[in-house]
């Protein structure tokens, strides 16, 4: 084919190549021809021929499992492929197949071997372009081995890839989910159908999640108690990947929401509407900088496999995609998600310098191999030259013995041709010493190049050396740097360390006066250095101040521009109403912390009631213009109005929703909310300034400027009784669950209680400093809140009569105060002249536990199931065990079965921690375990009765301790801990010297130690392999210690008494956290941490079961809740003097 040539000089690999050397190229090639479809060769064949394409196009694929191929790339005209098989005989690494008509020249192995026998010069310049093309060619294409089957990349098929983590109570939505997702062409991954049957499965989620271009977590109450969710999570996180929370289900405010979830906007799919709806902007989210996202996927990528192989410098980034590399890493400040990880700058960056040093090995052997070559061709010359002469020398000799033969015979010529032989003898010696000459100066100026290029060869040794030494200095000074550095990061190390300790000490010095302060200077000393004292003020702080208090509610309600002199919650606490001075009507969403609807209304006159209805569907209002409006809280429009005639001062609903009450003037009106007529009407003698009706629905209670309070009959208005003993003007009252108890509030600045049906004064409170404007109890009876002219708000305990707490967030009188009026979280809302609205959430409890379940029989442990939920193992006779759920409406997913009879009377009982296995222990120092998996049983024998066992966490190990005093009228002094090995079922050790009575044993979750309690209330810890005891004996409960448990993370031993308290012990120096955590209602005699360590369930005696917030980032969000503010300016400048002010708290604005 003539135009082969031409053709051959248009291709990058020959394009360095001479015409010459093209004509012998052009001779050892051969055409070959394919139609669409045919496979040219498959993965796995033997490689045999270089291919360059003509004509048409050709895709190059491998496998991804056993029916799918990934297409690595795709060739066109003027390419070249297949180079792997002129340097090695080794199989395919993929699969070239034609996707149109193509017209090929192949170059063979053993055509090649010809060209470099023929003209190794071709040869040669062509391995240096295959080299070079090599070096810039990624993994995929230089393999000439396949890889193993794996899960396809989204970069590897051109589509973008989602992952979904969810908990499987979510599955039938997220499959829906999924197919919606793939519909818009995205490859989602999901277990369900991409993990293996014979796969590691965390490990093909995790390559999942590295693989994924974005992150999708469905959040649900499950998903978010969920174990593998939250590693699934972590995992995202950590490979710094886009992540997606999508809320499916509303989760209760007692679970915790991984932080990096709670910052990222979430997209609401709670509803069919709300997936259609927001589906599109999911999409948005996932394409945002989409070629930036793929490419942190492929470098993660990347980076995976350089370091799984050893890092070794093959897998590197070279030419073009280093250099994209570069440029995408330096784009990293632009782009704020996602960021790229250590693993993406750590493999980039050696990428860089394995290029760098490949260039200075090239440079230094370039002219190594030039000074060679240089004194090579020399000697090569000079040695043609001596050749050419010696064979000149050597041909005259010859010549001259034949002419002397000549001139033998020839006598008659003696005298002519003797002469002329002696003259070409003469001329034959003197050319053979010019060719011994040439040869000698040859050999000289051989030895000459020889030296020259020894003396090169030793300046490069010279120079290597003093480069190695500049290296080794280099290094010294870069080893003296970092060292002077780690000095600096020790010093500041220690600063941080004392001024933790002081601030932690300072936090605990204002515990009794400042409880907000407190809080603020344990968070600084905890941000500072996460020290002991820091930890220790922290807690402190959190048991001493989360006890009944006023907690203000993120977000806050924004200032108005008008003054508020009516505030009510709704029943279901979703929404908050406020009126203004100027006829202003808000109604805030309190849920979703937005102004729903701003009305304006009663002539721009100002607003003294608003009340919502039972049903939270209405709201009315009432104020200076002398009208009742009610207004549909949905919509924010007008529903009817009534005019009554005089200033309403006081609005209040019948529970049933059906009427409403007001008053107006000296009159009391009911109306009819369907029809808005008038019902009854009642005059008193001086006028109301408040109304509210009897949660039965049979009493008004009236306040009066005539210094008393009127107990009317609901339907007939007419007077039941007269409540006399305020001194002046009653501004308030406010009626209690059971219809009897009332509360009061005046102009002579006290706060009464009622009993109504008696007519009869219960108590007087003081403690305001002014007139008390507004009342209100709590939904349970148990709180009453009194606002007034001192700008207080103050919490009084209907028990005790005594005030429990108060707060002063304003600037001016504070008119009206409201709790929510159902059943649930203590929410109170206050308005003041100021413009402000307060919205607090009133603690009655120990925020740092909750009951989780009461009444489940005396608990001997809790365990964790598969799921991770808490169950417990009850005894409900002395012969008979029951695995009941912690919490009731949780299902347990465990091999045991839910109820565990025994032949005798049980002493102690432990279930391992996946719940296969359980251990009953017996008074005659009998120990029977039972594996529900094998339906195994085995037994072991005590020398008395059985007081304690603990399963190790793999549960490979069962400990058991008893009493070695024999004499059971006597008391314990000593005991011992028998340790077993399940596995080999042999005893393996016996732990002696802790004095009383052993009652509870725990292993660490890593197996290496173990803790034992007695009733002398002692905590020994043990390195049980070795039988040696670590460290002094943990010493501060009062009672016996009933029960041990190690956080996942070994950094804890929480231990639980008799004394019903719980403490929390750090190993790292033995010593306790904060005070003892109390709130247990009997002995704790059972415990086990959550699987991330966030909580710790308690179990007691009494059957009951408590959860505790021991989680340290909880604890910080509590602390900056009950803090309520940020440091003042004045406070930071006393405390931190020049550093720079901070907030310490996001939520709250900074202080002034």
């Amino acid at each position: 084919m003539t135009i082969i040539p031409e053709v051959l000089k248009k291709i990058v690999l020959f394009e360095d190549l001479s015409d010459e050397m093209i004509a012998f190229v052009a001779g050892e090639v051969h055409e070959r021809a394919l139609t669409v479809g045919d496979t040219l060769f498959q993965e796995g064949d033997k490689g045999d021929a270089l291919y360059i394409i003509l004509d048409g196009t050709l895709e190059i694929t491998q496998k991804a499992g056993a029916d799918r191929e990934n297409i690595i790339v795709t060739f066109k005209a003027g390419d070249y492929f297949g180079e792997m098989a002129l340097l090695d005989d080794k199989p395919r690494s993929a699969t070239a197949r034609a996707t149109s008509n193509c017209q090929l020249l192949a170059l063979d192995r053993e055509d090649f071997a010809v060209l470099l026998e023929k003209n190794p010069a071709i040869a040669l310049q062509m391995s240096r372009a295959i080299s070079e093309r090599l070096r810039k060619t990624t993994p995929f294409t230089t393999r000439v081995l396949p890889t193993p089957p794996s899960e396809p990349t989204a970069q590897e098929t051109n589509a973008v890839r989602v992952f979904i983590s969810y908990s499987r109570r979510d599955k039938a939505f997220v499959q829906k989910l999924h197919s919606a997702i793939r519909a818009k062409g995205l490859d989602v991954w999901v277990d369900w159908e991409n993990i293996p049957l014979t796969a590691d499965w965390w490990a093909e989620i995790e390559r999942g999640i590295q693989n994924a271009d974005a992150f999708a977590f469905i959040i649900s109450p499950d998903s978010l108690q969920s174990r593998v969710c939250g590693d699934e999570v972590q995992t995202a996180v950590n490979a710094n990947k886009r992540l997606i929370p999508i809320l499916y289900r509303e989760a209760t405010k007692e679970v915790h929401i991984p932080a990096a979830i709670g910052a990222t906007n979430w997209v609401y799919m709670r509803s069919e509407e709300e997936v259609a709806n927001n589906l599109p902007e999911m999409l948005r989210i996932i394409h945002i900088d989409l070629d930036w996202v793929q490419d942190h996927t492929r470098l993660l990528i990347r980076a995976g496999e350089w370091i799984q192989s050893g890092r070794d410098p093959s897998f590197l980034l070279r030419g073009t995609d280093l250099r994209n590399a570069e440029t995408w890493l330096a784009k990293a400040e632009k782009i704020t998600d996602p960021k790229p990880t250590p693993n993406h700058k750590e493999y980039i960056n050696a990428s860089v310098q394995e290029v760098t040093n490949a260039r200075l090995a090239v440079r230094r052997q370039r002219f190594f191999l030039g000074s060679i070559s240089l004194a090579l061709l020399t000697t090569i010359f000079l040695s043609i030259i001596a050749f050419t002469s010696y064979q000149n020398a050597d041909q005259s000799r010859r010549t001259a013995i034949t002419a002397q033969a000549l001139a033998e015979s020839a006598q008659a010529d003696a005298v002519t041709q003797q002469a002329l032989a002696e003259e070409n003898a003469a001329l034959a010696d003197f050319q053979r010493a010019t060719a011994i000459a040439a040869r000698a100066e040859a050999l000289e100026q051989q030895g000459i190049a020889v030296q020259q290029a020894n003396a090169a060869g030793t300046a490069a040794a010279d120079e290597a050396i003093q480069r190695q030494i500049a290296l080794t200095q280099r290094a010294e000074a870069e080893n003296q740097r970092l060292a002077a550095e780690a000095a600096r990061e020790e010093a500041n190390t220690q600063r941080d360390l004392a001024l933790s300790r002081q601030r932690a000490a300072q936090a605990l010095s204002y515990l009794d006066t400042q409880p907000d302060l407190a809080a603020l200077l344990s968070l600084e000393a905890y941000a500072t250095s996460n020290t002991l004292e820091a930890k220790n003020a922290l807690l402190t702080v959190l048991q001493r101040g989360l006890s009944r208090q006023i907690i203000p509610v993120s977000p806050p309600v924004p200032i108005q521009l008008t003054p508020l002199y009516s505030v009510a919650l709704s029943p279901d606490g979703e929404r908050l109403a406020f009126g203004g001075g100027y006829g202003e009507l808000f109604i805030w969403n309190y849920a979703e912390g937005r102004i729903e609807h701003t009305i304006n209304s009663h002539g721009n006159r100002l607003v003294w009631s608003v009340a919502f209805s039972p049903d939270g569907k209405t709201l009315a209002s009432g104020g200076l213009d002398g009208y009742i409006y009610l207004w549909d809280t949905t919509t924010g429009k007008l529903i009817n109005k009534y005019y009554a005639g005089n200033v309403i001062l006081s609005i209040t609903w019948r529970p049933d929703g059906q009427q409403i009450a007001l008053a107006s003037g000296a009159r009391i009106l009911t109306l009819n909310f369907a029809t808005n007529k008038k019902v009854g009407e009642k005059s008193l003698s001086f006028g109301l300034n408040e109304v509210a009706w009897s949660p039965d629905g049979t009493k008004l209670a009236v306040a009066s400027k005539d210094d008393l309070i009127y107990i009317l009959d609901a339907d007939s208005l007419s007077i039941r009784s007269t409540l006399s003993g305020h001194t002046s003007d009653v501004y308030s009252v406010a009626w209690g669950p059971d219809s009897n108890l009332l509360a009061s509030g005046g102009m002579d600045k006290t706060v009464r209680l009622w009993n109504s049906a008696e007519s009869q004064q219960i108590t007087v409170m003081n403690e305001h400093l002014g007139e008390v404007l507004s009342v209100a109890i709590s939904f349970n009876g148990k709180i009453v809140a009194s606002t007034g002219t001192d700008r207080q708000i103050i919490l009084w305990e209907v028990e005790t009569y005594e005030a429990i707490t108060s707060l002063k967030p304003f600037n001016n009188e504070v008119h009206s105060v409201s709790f929510i009026p159902q059943a649930g979280e203590l929410i109170l809302a206050a308005a003041s002249r100021d413009k402000t609205i307060g919205l607090y959430e009133v603690m009655t409890e120990q925020r740092l536990s909750d009951a989780v379940s009461e009444d489940l029989g005396l608990i001997y442990s809790l365990s964790l199931d598969a799921e991770g939920t808490p169950f417990a193992l009850t005894n409900q006779t002395r012969n008979q065990l029951e695995i009941i759920p912690a919490a009731p409406e949780q299902a347990l997913n465990s091999s045991v079965p839910e109820t565990i009879s025994a032949p005798g009377a049980i002493q102690s009982a432990a279930i391992n921690l996946d719940g296969t296995v359980s251990a009953l222990g017996y008074t005659t120092g009998r120990v029977a375990l039972q594996n529900y998996l094998s339906e195994a049983t085995y037994e072991f024998f005590l020398n008395g009765p059985v007081y304690s066992m603990a399963f190790s966490a793999n549960g490979q190990f069962l400990a058991a301790s008893t009493c070695l005093t024999t004499d059971p009228t006597l008391e314990c002094e000593n005991s011992e801990v028998k340790i077993w090995d399940l596995e080999t079922q042999t005893e393996i050790n016996t732990l002696t010297g802790q004095p009383g009575k052993i009652v509870s044993i725990a292993f660490s979750r890593d197996n290496h130690t173990l803790a034992t309690g007695s009733d002398d209330a002692s905590i020994w810890h043990w390195d049980f392999i070795e039988g040696q005891t670590l460290g002094l004996p943990l010493n501060r409960h009062l009672a016996a210690v009933t029960s041990l448990a190690f956080s996942p993370d070994g950094s804890l031993l929480a231990s639980g008494s008799a004394d019903t308290s719980i403490i929390l012990w750090d190993l790292l120096t033995n010593q306790p956290i904060g005070e003892p955590l109390v709130g247990a209602s009997g002995d704790v005699s059972a415990l086990v941490f959550a699987e991330d360590g966030m909580v710790l369930y308690s179990g007691g005696a009494d059957g009951s079961v408590y959860q505790w917030v021991v989680d340290i980032g909880n604890w910080l969000d509590l602390a900056c809740s009950l803090a309520g503010r940020n440091f003042s300016q004045s406070e930071w400048q006393q405390f931190f003097e020049t550093t720079p002010y901070h907030s310490t708290c996001p939520q709250w604005e900074a202080g002034q």
